[in-house]
Formats: structure tokens, C-alpha cells, sequence
């Protein structure tokens, strides 16, 4: 709907109802923080049985381009920073559904699954090797070096 799209819009119980239709009927939802569960799910049900997979961030193109030219939040508006607060809540009501659908399908692979989690959480993923490219007065996460910036 045009309001759903309107990040000034509150977010209304029929917003919410379309949003949890829309991820109901996706066959597979996996979250970014849960990325072990989410990928053995996705190998779970496309049949892929080989679990060896390469951790690469964005691409460096990507990583040069938002390191230059990302704005500072302390010289946006009030109006953008309330916009992006709004669909911050947009995006908490998503996240909370998505989170459910996965905490479902998790269970419903018992103990079998938990035993193949385990199993993957074991490998060493294979890492972009380039380290991620910082703006002014950031430096690469000794952690995560190829996927972030920290002050």
C-alpha cells in the first residue's frame, strides 16, 4: 500500500498482517545473525550436501564506494533521521516474524538438525582476504577486517 511504502506512516496492524503474510509464504527465511541455522536450512532443502562455504562481505567496489561516500548521521536532518527510525521499526517487525519462521523450522528438525549444526559450526568458512576499505578516523575490525569499519 502507499502508506506501508511512507516511512513517515505509522506502522499499522494491517501493515503488520501483510508483512507476516508475505513471509509466511516464503518457503525459506534465514537472518544475517543466525547465519549458521539459516544457511544449514537453506542446504537442508535445496539438497546440498557439501557444507564448505566462503564468508565475502560486499565486494570492494561496493566497500570503496560507501567508505567515501557515506554521510556523516551528525550532518543529516531531524526529518531523515526520523524516517530512518521509523523503518528501523518497520524493519524490528519484520525481523521479529522472520526470527519466529526460523526458530519454527529449527525445531522441527529436532535433534538431527542441532547434530548437523554443530557439525557446521565446526568448519572454518573461507574469508575474502581483502580487508575492508575505512573512511577518516575508522580502521578494520581486528575481528571482522574484510566485512566492516570501527572507530
Amino acid at each position: 500500500s502507499p502508506a506501508l511504502g511512507n516511512s513517515r506512516a505509522p506502522v499499522l496492524p494491517e501493515h503488520v498482517q501483510r508483512v507476516h503474510a508475505f513471509l509466511d509464504a516464503l518457503d525459506l527465511v534465514g537472518i544475517t545473525e543466525r547465519g549458521s541455522e539459516s544457511l544449514l536450512l537453506f542446504m537442508e532443502r535445496v539438497g546440498l550436501q557439501n557444507p564448505h562455504y566462503h564468508v565475502s562481505g560486499a565486494n570492494t567496489a561496493t566497500k570503496t564506494w560507501q567508505a567515501t561516500h557515506r554521510p556523516s548521521w551528525a550532518a543529516e536532518d531531524r526529518a531523515v533521521v526520523e524516517r530512518v527510525a521509523n523503518a528501523s521499526t518497520r524493519d524490528q517487525v519484520m525481523v521479529a516474524k522472520a526470527t519466529q519462521l526460523l526458530e519454527d523450522a529449527v525445531a522441527v528438525g529436532g535433534p538431527i538438525f542441532q547434530c548437523r549444526l554443530q557439525a557446521l559450526r565446526k568448519l572454518k568458512p573461507r574469508v575474502n582476504p581483502n580487508p575492508y576499505p575505512c573512511a577518516e578516523g575508522l580502521v578494520n575490525d581486528p575481528l571482522l577486517p574484510w566485512a566492516r569499519c570501527v572507530p
